[in-house]
């Protein structure tokens, strides 16, 4: 795999724009299985982690929001909380 020390400059906001894009149709993915999908699901919550550290956000995937507007998760259960892979 090619080491990157560091994004050019002129290509960090297609970098970002892109991960981002492609963040959101995994989730959109996951959220749309029915359960079928444990590994991508686990994945987009560690990509929403590593989105949350590189960008300073808070976000989290859907059903996470889901669950916290339902009273259904542990408020102590945020995104990128759980440590990288």
């Amino acid at each position: 795999m090619v080491q990157m020390t560091s994004i050019p400059k002129k290509e960090q906001e297609n970098m970002l724009a892109s991960f981002w894009s492609m963040l959101r149709e995994c989730e959109s993915k996951v959220d749309n299985s029915k359960g079928n999908e444990a590994v991508l699901r686990h994945w987009v919550e560690q990509w929403y982690g590593q989105w949350n550290r590189i960008t300073g956000d808070n976000k989290e995937p859907i059903w996470k929001t889901r669950e916290k507007q339902l009273g259904l998760s542990d408020p102590s259960d945020a995104a990128g909380s759980t440590p990288s892979v």
